[in-house]
């Protein structure tokens, strides 16, 4: 599952092509499972936004979502969930530097940030 806000997940992956980060809503992406074969080409075809015709994504826009991650396959490994790039929970790292491992609601709140930058100098 990737949620994104903006066009582009990475420098080079054009993973949510409809997104703005404007327009109140969020863009979900979910990867369903596919053989190898097909999963190599919608990988390439992240880069150009392809991948949203592919049959094993589900590609859609929310005003909020909740990720209830599932259960792990095997007692010794687990999930993680990563905000931004960074790994925010991990099934088995207690830590207090990492919030628990369960249920993430986000709901979008549509121009609530305000930006202040200087003005710039007229010559």
């Amino acid at each position: 599952m990737w949620a994104l806000n903006v066009p582009w997940g990475t420098e080079c992956t054009f993973a949510a092509p409809r997104a703005a980060f404007d327009d109140g809503s969020i863009d979900i992406v979910l990867v369903q499972a596919a053989s190898r074969k097909s999963m190599l080409k919608l990988l390439l075809d992240f880069d150009s936004g392809r991948h949203v015709n592919h049959r094993a994504v589900r590609y859609f826009k929310a005003k909020s979502f909740e990720l209830i991650p599932g259960p792990s396959s095997s007692a010794k490994s687990g999930g993680y969930i990563a905000i931004d790039g960074e790994v925010a929970a991990r099934r088995h790292d207690p830590s207090p530097a990492m919030s628990p491992y369960g249920p993430l609601r986000c709901d979008v709140h549509r121009a609530e940030v305000r930006v202040f930058a200087p003005t710039p100098a007229i010559e």
